[in-house]
């Protein structure tokens, strides 16, 4: 439903973020036993959730429908499908879209050179970056959690787009 909407994309939106949670903190700790221990941990955690998932998930109901259609069907004008229904999206939901792209890439940067910029500046090691990694984690956590759903009761979207792209940067 509309109205529960944005506190869902934001709910959903802070899955990655509690892996930046958990991730840095526990790859720090891990480079202590060897710099391709997280390298390593995070292949075989990959390799696991992905047979997990590929178990578990269940197909989507459009998948299932055209593999029926296709398994079934005799004659060449059964194979042709109706014209599908395409819901226009606004020019706000592009301008979301095109501002997490450029959030993405900036952040991209931000933590490929957090790290050294932390052991140049003040010697951090690993584990030290991991946990600095973390209370960021933590804030932005916070943010998908209580601000978002705060913002979106009280703006429209797209006030809540410039608002997300001015503090994203």
């Amino acid at each position: 439903p509309e109205a529960v909407r944005a506190s869902y994309i934001a709910q959903m939106s802070t899955v990655p973020l509690v892996a930046l949670l958990f991730g840095p903190g526990l790859g720090g700790g891990l480079s202590k036993f060897g710099l391709n221990m997280p390298v390593t941990v995070d292949g075989a955690i990959t390799l696991v959730s992905a047979c997990l998932v590929s178990y578990y998930l269940p197909e989507t109901p459009s998948f299932l429908r055209n593999r029926r259609n296709k398994t079934f069907s005799s004659d060449v004008a059964a194979d042709i499908e109706a014209p599908r229904k395409v819901t226009p999206l606004s020019f706000e939901v592009y301008l979301l879209g095109f501002s997490m792209f450029l959030g993405g890439i900036g952040f991209s940067a931000l933590l490929s050179s957090f790290g050294l910029a932390m052991l140049i500046r003040f010697g951090f090691d690993s584990l030290q970056v991991g946990f600095t990694f973390t209370g960021q984690s933590l804030i932005m956590v916070a943010a998908n959690v209580w601000a978002v759903p705060w913002c979106a009761a009280r703006m429209r979207l797209g006030q809540s787009v410039v608002l997300g792209g001015i503090l994203n940067g």
